[in-house]
């Protein structure tokens, strides 16, 4: 017999336990997160973790990168879907494979007659939406969005055709909207009630994150909320705007006949003097920037502050700091940096980015469950 004693013990350990399962959980969870494709001296693609050691054996023609815990990639010419371990999620039957998002991804199949046509599947292979359109995005909310005769195409997950843009294209999107540029200017598509508006006043909206975007709206450069309101006025000599990340927007001013970037805040407030040739987002707290050199334009990185966390060194830095590593240049070679600088995956001399990985992360722009990315 159990003395309370003792069950108070069992209860205390069961409590315990099941928080570190719950843990575990969510580390395997997010562990596709820390996996990145690499290519080696034989030409093949695996998969290594963050600081370098290899996950999946190199044995793939293309790699993707993971998301939703598994990622595509190309065998015997063939797309198909592989697990964390390496092992076959969707064997290869495609002919390409886009990721997945919201349990759904984009894949292109070959019909009886040998034509290419494009199609939605679940996680399980299944196909879900088979009509021949030309699919282009996997959007929150069982939405989709793809192409027809010029016209961006909103469907629902039977294929059925909830809304026609016309001469339309998707330029940011919200929880509750869509934004396309057309001919006729800016319209805003209101996910829940379908309702579709033209947005006159507005001649770009740019993709939101931190619940803000750059626009123009007027004739005038501002940046706006998520309900189209003005947040600030940029000023003229403020150009070249990049996306709002981690509360820091990248512009360009014109200094003695040539340009340089800085940042502003999330109020318009220049935080980041523009001193640097060019300059790149923010992620995980630091920017890719330049500077001008005797041997030309040479990158590091920057803190929040316009500190050098990283002194400039790299011929060029192709991604911003995605989960501690970066994509960067140096000396002819590509790779992976940490946030010290130092090379956890180097290529050998004279390799293409195209070589280094298969596909950039900024392809996943839409279809990403990383936060840190754009």
């Amino acid at each position: 017999m159990i003395s309370k004693k003792n069950s108070s013990y069992i209860v205390v350990l069961l409590v315990i336990l099941l928080g570190c399962q719950r843990a575990l959980d969510k580390v395997e969870d997010n562990s596709y997160l820390f996996i990145f494709p690499f290519k080696d001296s034989t030409g093949l693609y695996g998969y290594m973790n963050n600081k370098g050691e290899t996950i999946v054996e190199p044995q793939f023609k293309h790699a993707n990168y993971f998301t939703e815990g598994i990622a595509s990639v190309v065998k015997d010419s063939l797309y198909g879907y592989i697990k964390l371990n390496g092992e076959w999620k969707i064997k290869p039957t495609f002919r390409h494979a886009k990721p997945f998002f919201n349990g759904y991804a984009i894949v292109d199949l070959a019909d009886s007659m040998g034509i290419s046509k494009e199609y939605l599947i679940s996680k399980q292979g299944n196909v879900v939406y088979e009509k021949p359109k030309s699919l282009r995005k996997v959007l929150k909310g069982g939405l989709f969005v793809c192409l027809e005769n010029g016209n961006s195409i909103i469907l629902n997950t039977l294929g059925d055709t909830v809304k026609v843009v016309r001469e339309g294209v998707l330029y940011a999107s919200t929880k509750e909207n869509m934004f396309f540029y057309t001919d006729s200017g800016m319209v805003q598509f209101h996910i829940s009630t379908n309702n579709l508006k033209p947005l006159d006043s507005f001649d770009y909206i740019g993709p939101f994150s931190d619940g803000i975007a750059t626009a123009i709206k007027n004739g005038k450069n501002i940046v706006i909320d998520e309900n189209l309101a003005t947040v600030f006025v940029i000023p003229p000599e403020h150009r070249g705007l990049d996306e709002c990340k981690e509360s820091r927007i990248g512009f360009s001013k014109d200094k003695n006949n040539r340009v340089y970037s800085g940042f502003l805040n999330e109020k318009g407030e220049v935080v980041i003097p523009p001193i640097y040739r060019s300059v790149l987002f923010f992620s995980e707290g630091v920017a890719g920037a330049s500077i001008q050199s005797s041997k030309g334009e040479v990158w590091g990185f920057i803190d929040t502050l316009g500190k050098w966390c990283v002194e400039p060194q790299f011929d060029e830095i192709w991604d911003s700091y995605c989960n501690g590593l970066a994509i960067v240049k140096k000396d002819g070679d590509w790779g992976y940096v940490n946030k010290q600088g130092i090379w956890v995956k180097r290529c050998k001399l004279g390799e293409k980015w195209e070589d280094v990985i298969a596909i950039s992360r900024f392809d996943y722009l839409y279809s990403t469950t990383c936060n840190c990315r754009f």
